[in-house]
């Protein structure tokens, strides 16, 4: 027989050998991160060749999917080959904690993924600041999240003639910053006398 097929990402045993008699066996193996698909060993023919057909090298994959986003969603990728790439992104009012990237790697002999599912933390302001002779309309213990707005007034002055004006905006609403902290949409207003 002559040689036996090479097989990309693949070796055979022996591999010194550049002649083979009927009956001789060589066996295939894969390189790390690649399964044998086919017969692991062929042998040379009288015919002078060899069976059964050469297997192949497939490269593995993250078969297995990571866990849905709860308040978010995955982003996967066509295949879980090696090298994929799954992608972790929060719905509005949500930040991520943990990596926003898992990638099927090889680690030893084994394929998987890099990184667990992160989690989506619902976005939550401060108790929104109180004023001097105003107030708002948040309630005591609270909880502000994205999305929320609470809306200011001034108190009433008792002295007959005398009142309180708004300055700046009555309404504010807890949205978040770059890092995804919540943060009020605009300093609290203010309110001053008004004769």
């Amino acid at each position: 027989c002559q040689p036996p097929p090479k097989v990309p990402h693949g070796k055979h045993t022996p591999s010194h050998k550049n002649n083979f008699s009927s009956g001789q066996e060589v066996f295939y193996s894969c390189e790390p991160g690649y399964d044998l698909r086919g017969a692991a060993s062929l042998h040379c023919t009288p015919q002078g060749d060899w069976s059964p057909s050469a297997p192949k090298c497939a490269v593995k994959s993250c078969a297995d999917f990571l866990d849905q986003l709860p308040n978010g969603h995955v982003l996967f990728p066509l295949n879980f080959q090696l090298g994929a790439k799954v992608s972790f992104v929060c719905d509005e009012g949500f930040h991520l904690k943990g990596r926003s990237a898992s990638y099927c790697v090889l680690v030893g002999m084994e394929i998987l993924w890099n990184s667990s599912v992160p989690v989506c933390e619902q976005i939550l302001c401060p108790n929104p600041p109180d004023i001097l002779n105003g107030r708002h309309t948040g309630k005591p213990l609270e909880v502000f999240p994205f999305g929320k707005e609470v809306t200011y007034t001034c108190d009433p002055h008792p002295e007959r003639g005398m009142n309180f004006s708004l300055t700046g905006e009555s309404t504010i609403r807890c949205t978040s910053d770059s890092q995804g902290n919540g943060i009020w949409s605009s300093p609290a207003p203010r309110c001053g006398l008004l004769g």
